[in-house]
């Protein structure tokens, strides 16, 4: 499967805005329209649009079922997910513990729930 280049442009256009948004929110740049909800919801739905292309256009390895590839490409989605998501979690522990006027037994139930999706 080629990379479709107007796809790929939108998002760029997408991940731009939510950049001014979020400079916005740092410094007082201006922007004239919110992309930044807006912004993430439609970056999420194109990739996920890209990711059922290569999952479909993936050729079939050894004949194998449709619900063992299926589960074959989550895993390997949730893996590398999971691991990114628990890693900036990780690193992410210093500053909460030092910004947080929390105490540490709140922080570690909702850092619990969060860690694990569950929130």
């Amino acid at each position: 499967m080629e990379i479709n280049q107007g796809i790929q442009g939108l998002r760029f256009l997408i991940i731009f805005g939510v950049f001014l948004k979020h400079l916005y929110d740092i410094i007082g740049f201006p922007y004239f329209v919110d992309f930044g909800a807006r912004g993430v919801e439609f970056f999420f739905l194109l990739s996920g649009f890209l990711e059922g292309m290569i999952w479909y256009y993936k050729p079939n390895s050894g004949g194998t079922t449709i619900w063992k590839r299926c589960l074959t490409f989550y895993r390997k989605k949730l893996a590398k997910f999971y691991f990114l998501h628990i890693l900036t979690f990780a690193l992410s522990i210093p500053l909460i513990f030092s910004f947080s006027d929390k105490s540490i037994k709140e922080l570690m139930i909702s850092g619990g729930a969060k860690s694990t999706l569950a929130q």
